[in-house]
């Protein structure tokens, strides 16, 4: 009986060590994976934050433009404002004023050569 007891204490004691070497290798899985997804979360969080200073940045940039962009609508309530643009982009002009325009070479040129293709397809339209 005493020979048996010890084949059974060898046994487990097997049996011990096979269960410490699947639950060493599970440990050592689990924090593979765990580094793996902490590695993962770090470099998307690094991203997010990078994305997150140019959107940031475009906010700021977005902002002051409305800013000038209001500005710019009060000062066009402004009659002087009214007075200039009906002056540059209209061609108004007050009484008593007398308007110059100044074309430049390449404006004539290009004014002849549209001309030209205006005239070839009223020849076309017959």
């Amino acid at each position: 009986m005493i020979a048996k007891f010890k084949k059974t204490k060898k046994d487990n004691s097997s049996k011990d060590l096979s269960f410490y070497i699947i639950l060493t290798i599970f440990c050592v899985l689990m924090v593979s994976l765990l580094t793996y997804a902490n590695l993962k979360l770090s470099a998307r969080r690094k991203e997010l934050n990078l994305r997150l200073q140019k959107l940031t940045a475009e906010v700021q940039e977005l902002e002051q433009k409305k800013k000038e962009l209001e500005e710019k609508i009060l000062k066009s309530h402004s009659q002087e404002y009214l007075e200039r643009i009906a002056r540059e982009k209209l061609g108004f002009k007050k009484p008593g004023e007398e308007v110059v325009v100044i074309k430049k070479e390449n404006e004539e040129e290009e004014e002849k050569e549209r001309k030209k293709w205006w005239e070839w397809l009223k020849f076309w339209e017959k």
